[in-house]
């Protein structure tokens, strides 16, 4: 769940908003339930199917939220949402007679036992990280995608050159909602029980954006430690070459792959180093004056 969650803000579907996802997550978790409960689905693997439905009523909710909120700005923008947030929560708290207010939800309680009691939960997350990520991958790589690499970096310039970023960002803020929707549904259906306090809670937005920025250092960390791990332990005439060009040559850049780095380069290096003077340079001609 928690990976999926990181798929989908880390991704291009993300609107810089911590609240929504807290709101969106139990929205759909209450909304898989009500489903459930009227149309008198059974528990087992058929609530499965009934997902895509909660998704689709998160996305109905994300369209009114998002035409509002989007109007909006930096600072401006996260009070909305935050107000936003907290009004679902009231909404599910005050509502007794479809929500069962302070007393909670119950879902119908899977049948399955023992240790494969996670397995048909761990499948469906598994699919929608799967389409999560080929959705991502694809918006990254699409017009609309460029249009909202262009919002990110300088809306008014982007909205100057003729991007509608009210339309794309609203578009990115729907079906981010609608995934996060689907995951609150599927995880309400793993605990059985929601209530207000639990299913929309501002922890849950804060959780996922702490994984995403931990995972990024993480994995800064780690190559700059294979890094210098290869440039410590390597050994041989790349390791002699590089420093050799790395302390003579200020203008170019050592790599491995630069020329640099070569044996005649080095054989170059130790020529210069001998002479005083680069090989094939001139040397100065000095002019005897008679007295």
């Amino acid at each position: 769940m928690w990976a999926l969650h990181g798929v989908e803000h880390h991704g291009r579907l993300h609107r810089l908003c911590l609240p929504r996802h807290a709101a969106f997550f139990g929205f759909g978790a209450y909304a898989f339930g009500l489903v459930l409960a009227h149309l008198g689905i059974q528990a087992g693997y058929e609530p499965f199917l009934f997902v895509p439905i909660a998704g689709v009523l998160t996305v109905v909710l994300a369209l009114v939220i998002g035409w509002i909120a989007l109007r909006t700005r930096a600072a401006t923008f996260v009070i909305v949402t935050i107000a936003m947030m907290f009004m679902v929560q009231l909404l599910a708290e005050n509502l007794v007679g479809l929500t069962g207010g302070g007393s909670g939800l119950s879902f119908p309680v899977p049948p399955w036992t023992g240790d494969f009691f996670d397995t048909p939960f761990y499948y469906a997350m598994l699919v929608m990280a799967v389409v999560s990520l080929l959705l991502s991958w694809w918006i990254r790589r699409s017009k609309f995608g460029l249009g909202l690499l262009a919002i990110r970096d300088d809306e008014d310039k982007a909205l100057a050159v003729g991007v509608p970023a009210h339309a794309y960002k609203l578009t990115a803020f729907v079906i981010s909602a609608g995934l996060v929707g689907m995951i609150g549904a599927v995880y309400g259906y793993y605990v059985t029980y929601i209530y207000p306090q639990y299913a929309i809670d501002p922890l849950v937005g804060i959780s996922l954006v702490l994984m995403v920025f931990l995972a990024v250092l993480a994995r800064s960390g780690a190559r700059c430690w294979v890094r210098s791990s290869w440039n410590r332990h390597s050994s041989g005439w790349r390791t002699t070459s590089a420093r050799a060009c790395c302390t003579s040559s200020s203008t170019q850049p050592c790599s491995w792959s630069s020329s640099c780095c070569s044996p005649a380069a080095s054989s170059r290096q130790s020529a210069t180093s001998s002479s005083g003077s680069p090989p094939g340079a001139r040397r100065p001609v000095r002019h005897r004056v008679d007295e």
